[in-house]
């Protein structure tokens, strides 16, 4: 418990130091303080200086773009559609239109385990799920829409993976959480290389 007030302090010190400007910060697509504070606390980001004096969230993440051929030949992509929250604000996250789900990847799990467990988590498939090829690293700094002001950096294992008829529902998916509800799509894609 100690620790984690002290974590807590030092990183509500950290983003004062840096001038960031929090204030926006739980409106629109801006999570909370709070939620940045739970994912460092949780190990899902850091938050580091560099060598250069900025400050910088960290993160792992897994991507996955999953698609879904029919007996026609005809194939779909999953897509998160939107989120609503319980305040009744609704945000479509543009950034991720060209994946299907992204999990940030918790400390000392392999990237592949934690995209499975997303896909369990978050669209409740488990089984009939294959992984397709090799996954690529891709690393990127960009300032998250989720905290305003403060730069990201994220190292992105993504993946391609497809679903077999015993995972396939049309209507889509949806993951419900307290504070909102995620909903996901299929999109026609009119050539394979479109999907990905």
């Amino acid at each position: 418990e100690h620790q984690d007030e002290s974590e807590r302090f030092r990183i509500t010190q950290l983003l004062k130091k840096h001038e960031v400007d929090i204030f926006s910060w739980g409106s629109y697509e801006a999570k909370t303080v709070e939620h940045l504070i739970s994912e460092v606390l949780s190990g899902e980001s850091q938050l580091l200086e560099t060598d250069q004096g900025e400050l910088l969230r960290v993160l792992e993440v897994a991507d996955g773009t999953i698609t879904y051929t029919d007996s026609l030949g005809a194939v779909y992509k999953l897509t998160e559609d939107r989120q609503e929250f319980a305040d009744g604000r609704v945000r479509k996250r543009e950034h991720l239109k060209d994946i299907s789900l992204a999990e940030k990847v918790a400390p000392g799990e392999d990237p592949k385990q934690a995209l499975l467990r997303g896909i369990d988590e978050e669209l409740g498939i488990t089984g009939d799920i294959y992984i397709v090829g090799n996954p690529t690293l891709d690393e990127k700094q960009v300032e998250s829409p989720s905290f305003p002001g403060l730069k990201t950096q994220y190292r992105v294992h993504k993946y391609k993976l497809v679903i077999g008829s015993d995972s396939f529902n049309p209507d889509g998916y949806k993951e419900q959480q307290s504070d909102k509800t995620t909903y996901f799509i299929w999109d026609y894609c009119y050539s394979k290389p479109d999907c990905y």
